[in-house]
This record gives structure tokens, sequence and C-alpha cells, in this order.
């Protein structure tokens, strides 16, 4: 008969050295909507119609859409918030560009934002509902 393990009982593993450095891939994009313009027109169409819907103006400072190298050529945003950084994934490796890839992401983006304002401290506990739209 085989032995059950113990539910009460659990492993932990510990690691020692230095830590694991932190990968921040906005601070070594290879490229920004500054200097690409499909990414800069995901800003223009996509990112900012949501995130001026959801912030006011006081709330954010700065936008950043950037592409960088992970397992795929993958896209992201930085909003800087009063709170601290917005990071949120555009793409997954499978992405491709085109309309119905914007309306997706747009979805994506608009839901991130939603489950993220009521843990802002401006917008602690307040259920806001975020729409997702694409510009022509």
């Amino acid at each position: 008969m085989e032995q059950q393990p113990d539910p009460s009982f659990s492993w932990t593993s510990y690691t020692t050295g230095p830590p694991p450095e932190e990968v921040r891939p906005w601070e070594t994009p290879t490229a920004t909507d500054a200097d690409d313009h499909d990414l800069a027109e995901i800003r223009r169409r996509v990112v900012e119609p949501i995130i001026s819907a959801a912030l006011t103006p006081d709330q954010y400072s700065s936008i950043l859409v950037y592409r960088y190298a992970g397992d795929h050529d993958e896209i992201g945003v930085l909003v800087e918030t009063v709170d601290g950084p917005f990071l949120h994934p555009l793409t997954g490796s499978d992405w491709c560009p085109g309309s119905a890839e914007l309306t997706e992401m747009a979805h994506h983006l608009a839901s991130a934002m939603e489950d993220w304002l009521p843990e802002s401290s401006f917008g602690w506990g307040v259920e806001c509902i975020v729409q997702p739209v694409v510009l022509d």
C-alpha cells in the first residue's frame, strides 16, 4: 500500500547567494513609441484613449509603449502614476499587427485598468468600468 503525504506537512526551499536581478524591460527596450511607427500607432489608437478615459491628467505623468526582447518580440505599456508605475504587457508571443489584435489589446488593457484602479490610492474601493476603445 502506497503511503499518502501528510497534508499538514510542506516543504520550504531556500536559495542562498545574491537575489536575482529584477527584470525591467522598459529600462532597456528594443524600441519605444518615440522611435517606432507601429508602437506610436498603438499608443495613439489604443493606449492613450483608454488611459485618458480611466485617469485624470493629475493622476499620471507619462505613458511609454515599448517593445522588448522576451521569448518573442513583445510589447508593453508603462504609465507613471501618482501611485507609481502601472505596467501591463500588451502582447503575447503570438501577436501580429492588425485591427483584430488592436481590439483584443484594448480589451486586455481596459480590463487591467479596471482591476488596478480600485487598488490605487485615488480609486481605492471604487468600482470602475473602462471601455476598450480603438481609434481609427
